[in-house]
């Protein structure tokens, strides 16, 4: 009895992509055959990795080191909001007692320079006004002071800005230190610009652009109805 012919065919050759593309579609692959894993090498920068499977658990060990970096800098920005928060809800309750311009600027003076570590406090009112602080500027609008610094007592925000060639500098040119930086709180009410508190430091880099001023804006919605409470 003749045998048939048998035809053995020689296993086709597969490309990078081929083996790429399987893998892709069948993700079981490896772990149906983990013995593979054993003969895997990675030529890579990653220590003493040198398996599949060790450069994996390398991976996801930094991963998770990174997600617990991003939660530990996510608790101390919560840690530091609380701080603030409890500080400016005990200033905010001092402001809201003040009867008197002199009242005010000493509660904004005991918050931001013992609590806040500024080092210089100034509130502006841009009308004349019969009381009389150290720290309480009054301008009349025929003044030029009052004309450089009515725009921004009229901003809609808060803002930080360097002392030297501000229309401030003037105004925090008489303290013991020279004043570096500074911010601005806009003080209007009903759309009036009432004037300006003005927190400024020694240091540049204690009031700069990238300073979130959002509490600040909480402060300045209440100074503007003290404000315009006190002098009408």
């Amino acid at each position: 009895m003749k045998q048939a012919d048998s035809k053995v065919t020689g296993p086709s050759a597969l490309s990078s992509d081929d083996i790429l593309v399987y893998l892709h579609e069948h993700p079981e692959f490896l772990q149906q055959h983990p013995e593979i894993l054993e003969h895997q090498a990675l030529d890579h920068a990653c220590g003493d990795a040198t398996s599949l499977l060790e450069r994996q658990i390398k991976v996801l060990r930094q991963r998770i080191q990174d997600y617990a970096n991003k939660l530990s800098e996510l608790l101390q920005t919560a840690r530091r909001n609380d701080v603030q928060f409890d500080k400016t809800k005990r200033l905010v309750t001092e402001l809201g007692g003040c009867q008197t311009l002199t009242q005010m600027v000493d509660a904004l003076q005991q918050s931001f320079i013992t609590e806040f570590q500024a080092d210089t406090v100034k509130l502006i009112v841009l009308q004349e006004i019969q009381e009389q602080h150290p720290d309480l500027i009054a301008l009349a609008s025929t003044t030029e002071q009052y004309t450089l610094l009515a725009p921004m007592a009229a901003k809609t925000w808060a803002f930080c800005s360097p002392v030297a060639d501000s229309p401030l500098a003037d105004i925090l040119a008489n303290t013991p230190q020279p004043m570096q930086s500074c911010a601005v709180l806009p003080i209007q009410y009903q759309e009036r610009a009432l004037g300006l508190v003005v927190i400024a430091s020694t240091a540049k880099d204690h009031y700069t652009e990238e300073l979130d001023t959002l509490f600040l804006n909480h402060v300045a919605a209440v100074c503007s109805r003290v404000l315009s409470r006190i002098c009408g």
